[in-house]
C-alpha cells in the first residue's frame, strides 16, 4: 500500500504543507474530523500537480471562517446552500466541504457517506488528516483501481439524475488524464444527454464547475471538448460559444504562468483565465456566470483585471530603455497584481507594451538565475516558498538595478538574512516596556554581510586562561 504521508510530504509544496498544518490545527481544537479528498486525492495519486487543496470536515465549516481569516485566510468566500468554503492560504487555493450523504438517510453525514455519495469513483477516494488515523486511506467505491486502469467510471446508474455536472466533469477529466469512460457509464452520459437532465443542475453547480475549467491545465481543450459535445450551452446558455473566448490565450496560459513564477511572482491562475473566458460574451451572459462562480474574488476581479493591466502597459510604455529600466519595470510591477502582469503578457492591448513585458522577462530571468538557490535549500527551505520569495525579493532588486554582486556575496547576505529571521535562545531577561527588542526586517539585513568578529585584547585572553585554570 501506499505512503500517503509520504505522499503528502513529497508532492505538496512547502507552502501547501504549512497551510495544511495550520486548517489541521484549527480542526484539531475544536475536535473536528477533516479528511484530504475528492480532487485532491485524485491528482495525488495520478501524477498531476494538486492546484486545489480539497477538505471534507465531519460538520460545518463555515463556523471557521473567523479563526481562518485570523490565520493569515485570504479571499473567503462561504457558500451556505452547499456548507462550503473556499479560501486562500500562503498563496494556496483551498476549498473546506462538510461531508454530505445522498439523500437516504438521517442525523450527521460522515466522511464513508460523503465519499459514497461522489460521481465517479476516481473522485471518491480520501484519507484521514486526524491524529489517531493520519494517513489511512478510505477508498468505498475502488476508485485507486479506476484510476490504476485510466477508467472513470460512476459510482451507482443514478449518478447523473442526482449530479447533473458529473456528466460535463466526466469530459474535462477524459481530457486532461486521457483517460477511457467506462462503457456503461458512456452509455448513462448518453440518457442523460437525451433526457436533458442539465436542465436540473442548480447555478452554485454550474458556476464551480465554470471555475473547475478556469483552473484546468489547458481550459482551451477543455472548452473545446466540451463544445464539441455540446455540454458547453447545456450547462451555460445558447450564446456561450468558444468563438467568444480567446482560446488562444488559455492554451498559453500554463507556459506564461510557469515562465513568471520562475521570477517570483505567485499567480492564481483562474484570475487570469476568467476574463478570456468571459469578455467576448454578451454583458447579460458576463452578469449571470460570474454571479454564479463560488469564488467571490473572481467574479468581481477578472473585469478590474483587465483594467489594470491596460493601465501596467501604459506606465511600462514610459520607460525609457536605460540602465535602470529594469528595476524601474520591477518597481512598477509591485505596484499591480501578478495576474495582471501575466495578463498582459498574454493578451496586450498594444503592441510595444507586450514586447516590453517580453524583453522585461527575458532580462530579468537572466539576473534572477545569478540567485544562489542552493543556500535556501541547505536552510530547508523551499525555493519558490513565500519565505524564500520574502528573503530573496531585495538581492534580486539590487540585481535588476545593475549592481555587481559576486556569487560568494549573494551567498553570504542570503544566508544571513535568513538566520536573522530565526527564533535563537535567548538567556536575558523578558524585555520590559521601556526596552523593546528591535525588529527583523529582511530588507535591511540584505545591506549588510556579517563581518568578522575582532580579536580579543590580550587582557581579556588572560582573564579567560584564569578562568579555565
Amino acid at each position: 500500500m501506499a505512503d500517503y504521508n509520504f505522499l503528502l510530504t513529497t508532492r505538496l509544496n512547502q507552502d501547501q504543507q504549512l497551510a495544511l498544518q495550520v486548517l489541521q490545527g484549527i480542526c484539531q481544537q475544536r475536535r473536528l474530523n477533516l479528511y484530504f479528498t475528492g480532487g485532491s486525492m485524485r491528482d495525488l495519486l495520478t501524477g498531476q500537480a494538486v492546484r486545489l487543496l480539497n477538505f471534507s470536515l465531519e460538520g460545518d465549516p463555515l463556523p471557521l471562517e473567523t479563526a481562518l481569516a485570523a490565520a493569515g485566510g485570504e479571499r473567503l468566500s462561504p457558500l451556505r446552500e452547499t456548507a462550503t468554503l473556499s479560501f486562500s492560504l500562503r498563496g494556496c487555493r483551498m476549498r473546506l466541504q462538510a461531508a454530505r450523504r445522498d439523500g437516504t438517510g438521517s442525523g450527521p453525514a460522515t466522511i464513508h457517506d460523503d465519499l459514497r455519495r461522489r460521481g465517479l469513483t476516481l473522485n471518491s477516494i480520501g484519507l484521514s488528516l486526524n491524529p489517531g488515523s493520519r494517513g489511512l486511506p478510505l477508498d468505498p467505491c475502488n476508485g485507486a483501481a479506476d484510476i490504476e486502469a485510466h477508467l472513470i467510471r460512476m459510482n451507482h446508474p443514478y449518478v447523473f439524475i442526482e449530479d447533473p455536472l458529473a456528466t460535463l466533469r466526466a469530459t474535462r477529466l477524459r481530457t486532461r488524464l486521457g483517460f477511457t469512460i467506462e462503457e456503461r457509464t458512456a452509455a448513462r452520459i448518453e440518457v442523460a444527454r437525451e433526457e436533458d437532465y442539465l436542465k436540473q443542475a442548480s447555478p452554485s453547480a454550474r458556476g464551480q464547475e465554470l471555475e473547475a475549467i478556469a483552473y484546468e491545465p489547458d481550459p482551451a481543450a477543455v472548452l473545446t471538448a466540451l463544445e464539441k459535445e455540446q455540454w458547453l450551452t447545456a450547462a451555460f446558455g445558447p450564446s456561450v460559444k468558444t468563438s467568444k473566448m480567446n482560446l488562444a490565450g488559455l492554451a498559453k496560459l500554463t507556459s506564461a504562468v510557469e515562465s513568471w513564477e520562475l521570477l517570483g511572482l505567485m499567480i492564481d491562475v483562474g484570475l487570469v483565465a476568467m476574463p478570456m473566458m468571459l469578455a467576448g460574451l454578451a454583458p447579460a451572459d458576463q452578469a449571470r456566470l460570474a454571479q454564479w462562480l463560488p469564488s467571490r474574488h473572481l467574479a468581481s476581479g477578472w473585469k478590474k483585471l483587465m483594467v489594470e493591466a491596460k493601465g501596467l502597459e501604459k506606465r511600462l510604455l514610459t520607460l525609457n530603455s536605460g540602465g535602470k529600466w529594469l528595476a524601474a519595470a520591477q518597481e512598477l510591477m509591485e505596484h499591480c497584481s501578478p495576474e495582471a502582469v501575466v495578463y498582459a503578457s498574454i493578451d496586450p492591448s498594444d503592441a510595444k507594451a507586450g514586447k516590453k513585458l517580453r524583453d522585461f522577462h527575458a532580462q530579468a530571468l537572466i539576473q534572477r538565475q545569478k540567485l544562489p538557490l542552493g543556500v535556501l535549500r541547505a536552510l530547508g527551505l523551499a525555493p519558490r516558498s513565500l519565505q524564500s520569495e520574502e528573503l530573496l525579493r531585495p538581492w534580486y532588486k539590487r540585481l535588476l538595478a545593475g549592481e555587481d554582486l559576486t556569487e560568494a556575496g549573494l551567498s553570504e547576505g542570503i544566508r544571513t538574512s535568513a538566520l536573522a529571521l530565526r527564533p535563537v535562545a535567548n538567556t536575558a531577561p523578558e524585555p520590559t516596556h521601556e526596552s523593546k527588542p528591535p525588529k527583523k526586517n529582511i530588507a535591511s539585513a540584505a545591506k549588510v554581510i556579517a563581518k568578522p568578529k575582532p580579536a580579543a585584547k590580550p587582557a581579556a585572553r588572560k582573564m579567560a586562561a584564569r578562568r579555565r585554570k
